[in-house]
């Protein structure tokens, strides 16, 4: 039965949940959380959908979190399509895409901790994932103004065994001591992802990525996006794919995306033994006119396969994208072919590409004599 200790804080309470409860008292207390509420969830195995609306404020956040972070809580939704899951939305209801998901998350200020999320999948063509953190309402291009969720908090979170592990449209989105992995369709070379992210902005920070069994680790559609201190694994594809920021920029007039890693350790092998083409892909898939997309890359290590004749980046430019940059300081790389792609025909002397480059260790014995020697600086 659940527990609700007023605290002295403004009325706020703390929630207790349990697998003595049945999934309609579960579903019931942790939506009803309020601004300072913290919902403390036992240890055990939970089997219901969670939809969060409610908001909490920057004083008061709303936590949901595992009592033990050493024995974390379960979302285990294996065995069956997610939406077959007890949960608030009904697959039959009019906005039935939310049942689609795991847990989704509306709401302002709401931090999830110390939690395991695994199984959310779905057998129609639609994916699942195992948390979704975006608007009300299918996504939007541009998302309606107002329904971006503010600084949403996702720390000590394993998810696994997911369409996709965590999709996000939010502003402000913090992804913290968190572990994605084996996330994707099974039985694809390309497909879902651990990450896919559809727009706002977000930081992942101290959070280990592997084995995404199809896809990338992370498709980044977010305005801004910053990668800090994390660890990427194996997957399926390759790690990294930049697209047009559908969420937040409108068509024809002009935008900014940018991307940043730092200090953060990648792998370029692929689990099912194919060869790797790149590392990292920048295009403008959509051909949205007055697009600018940025790559930032500082102090990271990139290793590949042995023998592998992969590149680090790929600038694809694309119809109407207005200019394409990419920095590179204080890098590593371990069995590459090549740092940079272009489109074919394209020179990187042409003003539409922006481009620094002042480390390249790990090529000095096989880098190709071109145009983008120009660039290194001694």
């Amino acid at each position: 039965m659940s527990c609700l200790l007023w605290s002295a804080t403004a009325f706020a309470a703390d929630i207790t949940i349990d697998t003595t409860m049945t999934d309609q008292e579960i579903i019931t207390a942790i939506e009803s959380a309020q601004a300072g509420d913290t919902v403390l969830i036992q240890p055990g195995t939970y089997q219901v959908r969670l939809y969060i609306q409610n908001h909490g404020t920057a004083q008061n956040p709303i936590t949901i979190k595992g009592v033990d972070p050493n024995n974390r809580p379960v979302f285990d939704y294996t065995g069956k399509d997610v939406e077959l899951w007890p949960g608030t939305v009904k697959p039959e209801e009019p906005e039935e895409w939310l049942s689609w998901y795991a847990i989704v998350n509306q709401g302002n200020y709401v931090v999830m901790q110390d939690l395991v999320v695994k199984g959310a999948r779905r057998s129609g063509a639609a994916a699942s994932a195992g948390i979704y953190n975006g608007p009300k309402g299918t996504v939007r291009e541009p998302a309606d103004d107002g329904t971006q969720p503010l600084n949403f908090i996702l720390r000590n979170v394993e998810i696994t065994d997911c369409d996709d592990g965590f999709n996000s449209t939010g502003l402000n989105t913090l992804v913290e001591n968190c572990y994605l992995h084996g996330n994707g369709y099974p039985d694809q070379i390309t497909g879902r992802h651990n990450a896919y992210i559809h727009g706002g902005s977000i930081t992942f920070r101290d959070t280990v990525f592997e084995n995404a069994l199809s896809g990338q680790h992370i498709t980044n559609r977010a305005q801004l996006m910053t990668i800090d201190n994390c660890t990427f694994g194996e997957m399926g594809s390759f790690p990294f794919l930049m697209l047009t920021p559908k969420a937040d920029m409108t068509d024809g007039v002009e935008f900014e995306q940018r991307m940043i890693i730092r200090n953060s350790q990648i792998s370029g092998i692929r689990h099912n033994g194919l060869g790797l083409s790149k590392m990292i892909e920048v295009i403008n898939v959509n051909k949205y006119v007055g697009l600018k997309q940025y790559l930032r890359l500082y102090n990271n290590t990139f290793v590949g396969a042995p023998g592998s004749k992969g590149v680090i980046v790929a600038l694809i430019r694309e119809a109407g994208t207005a200019a394409m940059g990419l920095t590179s300081i204080g890098n590593s790389y371990e069995n590459y072919g090549d740092f940079l792609r272009l489109s074919p025909g394209e020179n990187i002397n042409d003003s539409f590409y922006k481009i620094i480059v002042r480390d390249v260790a790990g090529f000095e014995n096989n880098y190709p004599i071109g145009a983008i020697e120009l660039l290194l600086l001694e």
